[in-house]
Formats: structure tokens, sequence, C-alpha cells
């Protein structure tokens, strides 16, 4: 014989969980009396995907590695900063740059907020189910140079360009050796091909290129990520300065 407990019980056996907690919350608020079998089905349904999106959007959050919390709701446009533009701000948090597989520039100087947007943005891609991997582009090419040397290079270089956005921070902080730069075209022309970037740097666009001492390769890099890109250019005081004179 059905009763509701064996099938609270069996929705928990099948982790359930969103419609076990959906389906006990209607019964114990006698909200299935004024509901038909229909509403019923199609609201714990409903409380399933939610719970499921929301576990997901957790997980991915988690797996991103942000070094800071950021949120769009917390992007200050009334600072003095300018380059940031409210409408072009949320039409990049639709997350169809992505889809599309351009690129995300962030320019300026230092404490303006550039980790601070590519953070927000990575984190509103995570909300919308996409794969996020935060990190300094010094951090990132170090990382791959110790895999060439173990033999893990390949693998760990597929690993990376499988996420649907890649955020490299902090872009030519440090100077690129011959090494880092041969690996920096690897990166950029697989993840071109695949998925999207955000690039962060103090460092203007326009000199990207003297970065890379081998022309050629300078070329090829910067054509891949400067094409169909989206460029924000920010300028004003430091936040962080604010921040420390107004605790």
């Amino acid at each position: 014989m059905i009763t509701t407990a064996s099938t609270l019980d069996l929705l928990t056996k099948m982790r359930l969980h969103g419609m076990r907690n959906a389906y006990q919350m209607a019964l114990t608020s006698g909200a299935t009396e004024s509901m038909s079998p229909d509403e019923i089905l199609a609201a714990i349904v409903q409380a399933e995907w939610e719970e499921r999106h929301n576990r997901r959007s957790q997980y991915l959050l988690t797996q991103a590695k942000f070094r800071q919390n950021a949120a769009l709701e917390q992007i200050d446009f009334a600072s003095n900063r300018q380059g940031l533009n409210r409408a072009n701000i949320l039409q990049l948090a639709t997350c169809n740059f992505i889809q599309r597989g351009e690129h995300v520039l962030i320019t300026g100087p230092t404490g303006v907020g550039k980790s601070f947007l590519a953070t927000a943005l990575g984190n509103a891609a995570c909300i919308k189910g996409f794969k996020v991997l935060f990190t300094s582009a010094a951090k990132l090419l170090t990382q791959l140079l110790n895999d060439k040397a173990d033999g893990t290079y390949l693998k760990k270089l597929n690993h990376i360009t499988r996420h649907n956005l890649l955020i490299l921070d902090d872009f030519g902080l440090h100077p690129l050796q011959e090494a880092d730069q041969l690996i920096l075209y690897d990166l950029i022309e697989d993840m071109t091909h695949k998925n999207a970037l955000i690039v962060t740097s103090q460092i203007p666009i326009e000199h990207w290129h003297q970065l890379i001492t081998q022309s050629t390769l300078a070329d090829a890099v910067m054509d891949r990520i400067i094409h169909n890109a989206h460029r924000i250019d920010l300028k004003g005081h430091s936040l962080r300065k604010n921040i420390a004179q107004n605790p």
C-alpha cells in the first residue's frame, strides 16, 4: 500500500531532496488540499529543479577558485570611475559572450576594481551553469611550465581549456620569459577555438604586443585575444584607498 510516508521515503532514497522537501512542506501547510494533482506535481518538480540548480551553482562557484566574493549587485556604478558602463556590464552579465566565444579585456590602474569586475562576471557565469576558472596569469604560466617538466602539460592544458570561461588576472604584471610566451600561445589558441576569456591588466592593450619578444608569436597571440573582444578601460582613484579612508 502506498502511503505518504513511503512516498517521502522513496523520494529520499532516489535523492530527490527538492521534491521531498517541497511535498512535505505542502502536506504540512495543507496546501495540497487546494491544489490539483497537476499543480502539486508541477510545484514539486520545480522545487527539485531549483534544488539541483542551486547545488550545481554552488559547486561551480567553489571550483572557480575566486579570490574574493563579488557579485554584480555589489558593483558601484555611482563611483568616479570612468569606463564603467552599466548597460555594457549588464549585457555581459547575460553571458552571451561566453556562448559566442568572445573575450572581455579589462584594463586600468591598480585598485580600480578590475579583478572585482572580472570576478562578478565569473560569478554570474557560474550561476548560469558555466564552468569558470579564475587564476593569475603568472601563476598559471608557472604551473604549466612545471607541468611541461613532469610530462603532464597536455593533460593539464586540456583540463584548463575545458572551462567555458578562463579569467586571467593581472596579465603582464611579471615579465614573460620565452617559455612563458610559447605556453601563452598554446593556452590562447585552445581557448579561442573553444570558449571565452576575461583578461585583466594594468597595462594598456596597445602595449600588450611588447610583452612578447617574438614578434610573430606576439602577432598570433594578440590577434586571438583582441579580435572580437569587449574592451573595458577603467580609470579613476583606487577603491582600496577609499575603503581605507572610510572603513
